[in-house]
């Protein structure tokens, strides 16, 4: 278990990785510094690959385009199931449906997942 670094924003963040059987799992709070600098520092990190990310997102005033670009760069990243939350939004959470389709997990209050 570790953390990635804290990323210099306007609120200092960090996101949990978890390293599983299956890859890493890569545990956000808000992702205030984007998750995709978040799951970028894990990464280079650890030089895995990451299973699954899970958490906030921090998209509710994205636009359908710029969530677009977002599903496409987690997938470049190699992010193989994704799993936002909380304050992702819901547009947020339809764009990564549709992007990840089978591997898109709906995550929530009481999630649970095994590894």
């Amino acid at each position: 278990m570790a953390t990635t670094r804290v990323l210099d924003t306007n609120s200092d963040e960090q996101a949990l990785i978890i390293n599983t059987e299956n890859g890493l799992l890569l545990v956000t709070g808000c992702s205030h510094p984007g998750v995709e600098n978040l799951a970028r520092d894990a990464l280079n990190l650890t030089g895995g690959e990451i299973y699954l990310a899970v958490g906030g997102y921090h998209l509710r005033g994205a636009t359908r385009a710029q969530l677009d670009d977002l599903v496409e760069e987690m997938k470049e990243l190699g992010v193989e199931k994704i799993a936002p939350t909380h304050c992702s939004g819901d547009l947020a959470r339809l764009a990564f449906s549709e992007g990840y389709g089978d591997d898109y997990v709906e995550a929530g209050v009481g999630f649970r997942m095994d590894f």
